[in-house]
């Protein structure tokens, strides 16, 4: 927090990563858990595609890591990509969860 005891933009795109973060990886555990249900064939496909997601999710929190070491000037040129990034994970949660339904 500022000294006026506000958050910056940055901190308050910080903590708003966070938690989309925390909710990719709660989405992700819950289709991992419907995908036990499905045919070992299906299973088998979804689980790497899962897979995959769940380390995009985990470079992403890298990237959280990266923004958090930058200073208030630097970090914007970042948002754009991490952005993409997010978007890319939960767009194919959502195609993973299309499949299961």
């Amino acid at each position: 927090m500022s000294s006026t005891g506000k958050m910056s933009e940055k901190q308050m795109y910080e903590a708003r990563l966070d938690a989309d973060i925390r909710e990719l990886n709660a989405r992700i555990e819950l289709l991992r858990a419907r995908t036990a249900k499905a045919a070992v064939q299906t299973r088998m496909a979804i689980g790497r595609e899962l897979d995959r997601l769940a380390e995009q999710k985990s470079a992403l929190a890298g990237r959280l890591d990266e923004l958090r070491g930058l200073g208030e000037a630097g970090w914007e040129k970042l948002r754009d990509a991490v952005n993409s990034a997010k978007r890319e994970v939960a767009d194919g949660l959502e195609a993973v969860a299309a499949k299961l339904r």
